[in-house]
């Protein structure tokens, strides 16, 4: 499910002009937020979120926000697809749910933003607390106009580290996780309707990169899954941006991911907006993810106690997920210079069938739901 809620719980940017490239980025502002997913496998999110921008001097600013995920994980099933309301397993994101009681996570995150002309410099720190999960982070990102803020050059990076405590009689050899990232990309304007960016990032992962409640059983064992300590992971994305009929704007992502699991992921991505209106806009978005496996995955028959690895997320596996979404952006002129904004969108996310899906849920398939209300109000 981790999948699922990192693309769905993006919630939606006000829309604005996409051809300055280098529009202001301090501002005064609060946003809140509120977003429902539901899934035909028993999972329930109610997502809030309030945040805060904050300008603090004529070159500095603030962004903060914090996030509360409440997760309801009302039908669990365990590795040999028997029901039971004694099995924990990974529900949501990294967080475990159990046996139908909800979870909580509530993520703070905290940034500095520094701007002086086409230079842009931000760092900061996020934190996110689960009963049995525990994460940091911090992060930084130095972006540079040049050709009149025609060319926009980012790097950026951040550094993250977990613990697991599960919440079952479990002694895990080694309980933390640590993640490291570097990130660049280039943005270019081909003229004044149109611009692209190219973007890559490498990320290494170490530690217990397995759940620890996801398991197999078959035929005369019982395992916990059991992946490589060790991660190596690059992915490359290209993004187009235009406009080429009036109040319309067309937006297309490609991205390519490969790891030395032998993971490899192709995800294509349109969004389409239009201005109904001067103070309404309307957008449809399209989603396609395929994978293969990690070279370790086998059909789930095929296991034995002796392997060195064993998978039962089917995150791990080949499968394919579409995703369909409606939003729409409305500014209702109660306050001058229109600084009140709402967003409301709606989203269909569903994956191919898969047996592991099948084995753990239940269901051959994942299909899910998600409605996001968004209120931004500049001050």
């Amino acid at each position: 499910m981790q999948m699922i809620l990192k693309y769905l719980f993006i919630i939606l940017a006000v829309i604005a002009s996409p051809f300055k490239l280098m529009a202001e980025t301090i501002k005064d502002s609060v946003t809140f937020s509120y977003s429902y997913y539901s899934d035909n496998v028993g999972v329930e999110v109610l997502s809030p979120l309030i945040g805060l921008q904050q300008r603090l001097s004529e070159k500095w600013g603030l962004n903060a926000s914090i996030q509360v995920d409440a997760i309801s994980a009302a039908s669990m099933r365990r590795g040999s697809g028997n029901v039971t309301d004694t099995v924990i397993m990974d529900a949501v994101s990294g967080a475990s749910g159990r046996g139908g009681y909800d979870d909580l996570r509530v993520a703070p995150t905290v940034s500095f933003v520094y701007e002086d002309d086409d230079f842009l410099f931000t760092f900061g720190s996020y934190y996110s607390n689960e009963v049995d999960y525990e994460t940091i982070a911090g992060f930084m990102e130095l972006s540079n106009g040049f050709n009149d803020a025609n060319t926009i050059i980012t790097l950026g990076g951040s550094y993250e580290t977990a613990k697991w405590s599960p919440i079952m009689n479990r002694a895990l050899v080694d309980d933390s996780k640590t993640q490291r990232q570097l990130n660049a990309s280039v943005m270019q304007l081909i003229n004044d309707s149109a611009y692209v960016q190219v973007r890559g990032s490498y990320i290494v992962q170490d530690g217990f990169l397995a759940s620890p409640y996801h398991y197999l059983i078959a035929d005369g064992f019982a395992q916990f899954d059991r992946y490589p300590d060790a991660r190596n992971s690059t992915a490359v994305a290209i993004q187009y941006v235009g406009s080429h009929f009036e109040d319309t704007s067309l937006h297309l992502n490609y991205r390519y991911y490969k790891d030395d699991w032998e993971i490899r992921s192709h995800t294509l991505e349109a969004n389409f907006y239009y201005d109904m209106m001067d103070n309404l806009t309307l957008g449809a978005r399209g989603r396609y993810y395929t994978q293969d496996g990690a070279e370790f995955a086998k059909p789930i028959g095929e296991y034995s106690v002796n392997d060195d690895y064993i998978v039962s997320d089917y995150k791990y596996t080949s499968f394919d997920t579409v995703t369909m979404g409606l939003s729409c952006h409305y500014k209702p002129g109660f306050f001058e210079d229109e600084a009140l904004g709402l967003q409301l969108s709606y989203d269909y996310y569903s994956t191919d069938d898969n047996s592991y899906i099948k084995n753990w849920y239940g269901k051959s398939s994942i299909e899910a739901d998600m409605v996001t209300f968004a209120l931004t109000y500049d001050f």
